[in-house]
């Protein structure tokens, strides 16, 4: 038992240094087609993930749509163009890079647009975005969104709150051992000193 808390001590801080914060939005997106000219709507999910010592880049990105994963090509970058704007005014962050997508179509373009208040301008903060863009372009259609994002839990976090879980179990379990043993010996010793006097 002393090993299995020694191992959740040793692990603990190794998850716990996780500094991935990961996004996802669900949203229509208009498809245009090759005339430029909206031709229907389609529902897409998007999952972006941003490490919190670099809050104004994006760390991956990933695209469902039409039953198609798009997946951020991290060997050509991303561009930013932020506006930093004064206090009191809106600050924007603009982003632009490639996707490989699940067909095996690579330099696929897509670009994101987020608009903060004031006070805030991170892409760890893009649920509290006010205006919310994101475009990608295919050889045939492109598509245009406006998704608006919510923070769900990394499995890093997940487990930690598991190893966190076990280990008050673990903790729980040893006391109440503690405890019936410490019962035990006291009824032991009261049997043996009415021995005595008896």
């Amino acid at each position: 038992m002393n090993k299995i808390i020694f191992a959740l001590i040793l692990l603990a801080p190794s998850l716990s240094h996780s500094h991935i914060i990961a996004l996802e939005s669900n949203g229509n997106y208009v498809s245009f087609g090759s005339n430029g000219s909206p031709s229907g709507q389609t529902a897409g999910h998007m999952k972006m993930r941003v490490d919190s010592k670099k809050p104004l880049e994006i760390f991956d990105l990933v695209l469902n749509i039409d039953n198609v994963n798009y997946y951020l090509d991290k060997a050509s970058g991303i561009s930013y163009q932020h506006e930093i704007e004064p206090p009191g005014g809106f600050t924007t962050l603009n982003a632009s890079g490639l996707f490989l997508s699940s067909l095996g179509d690579t330099a696929i373009q897509w670009g994101l647009h987020l608009e903060f208040p004031r006070g805030l301008f991170s892409y760890m903060e893009a649920d509290f975005s006010v205006e919310n863009f994101f475009s990608i372009e295919l050889k045939d259609k492109a598509y245009m969104g406006t998704p608006f994002y919510y923070k769900v839990p990394e499995p890093s976090t997940l487990a930690l709150l598991c190893l966190g879980f076990l280990g008050l179990s673990i903790r729980r379990r040893y006391s109440q051992k503690e405890k019936s043993r410490g019962r035990a010996r006291l009824v032991d010793r009261f049997k043996y000193s009415r021995s005595r006097l008896g």
